[in-house]
């Protein structure tokens, strides 16, 4: 068995990421949030583009089309993630995307530079708090998830990566 076939066997039975529960917090829910919303505003832009001749069309706006549709199909892959119909290929597809996409970035392309800001200060002011109440305060944005705004998400995403960063940051001091 070759590296390929091996992480594909580990994608396929890796139970921590099955989204037989929805409501649970996990990077397929965080990716499905993130990518629906790319794709509904990626849509409008289509629908500009579509009223165009293809003859008239630029590599930009075939771009577009293109990252709109591969987004739609990712999509469609997430949301069935641990069905038992899901191929091989299918879960090493997610794997690939997951691993050479950056949710970060594709966050922040679909935040406005008011969101953000806004999101910096807040992050600033959450770093203030208590890890206790930070603690309490991620695992109720991680129960509804689903409520959260696109900038709520986004926090808590940046909240996440930090305090993954502290406890690293801690192990590598000993």
């Amino acid at each position: 068995m070759n590296y390929r076939d091996l992480k594909v066997n580990e994608l396929t039975h890796r139970e921590t990421l099955q989204m037989t529960n929805k409501n649970k917090f996990n990077p397929c829910i965080e990716w499905i949030k993130w990518l629906v919303d790319s794709c509904e505003k990626q849509k409008i832009k289509i629908k500009k583009i579509s009223s165009k001749m293809i003859s008239d069309l630029t590599n930009e706006e075939f771009a577009e089309i293109e990252t709109y549709l591969y987004h739609k199909k990712v999509l469609n892959l997430l949301e069935n993630y641990g069905n038992k119909e899901m191929t091989n290929e299918e879960y090493l597809e997610i794997y690939q995307f997951i691993g050479s996409h950056s949710l970060g970035k594709l966050m922040e392309a679909n935040l406005t530079i008011e969101e953000l800001n806004w999101a910096k200060e807040t992050l600033r002011v959450l770093e203030q708090a208590s890890p206790e109440n930070l603690n309490k305060k991620i695992q109720e944005a991680q129960d509804n998830y689903q409520n959260l705004s696109m900038v709520d998400a986004y926090i808590l995403h940046k909240l996440i990566g930090n305090q993954f960063k502290q406890s690293l940051s801690k192990v590598y001091k000993i």
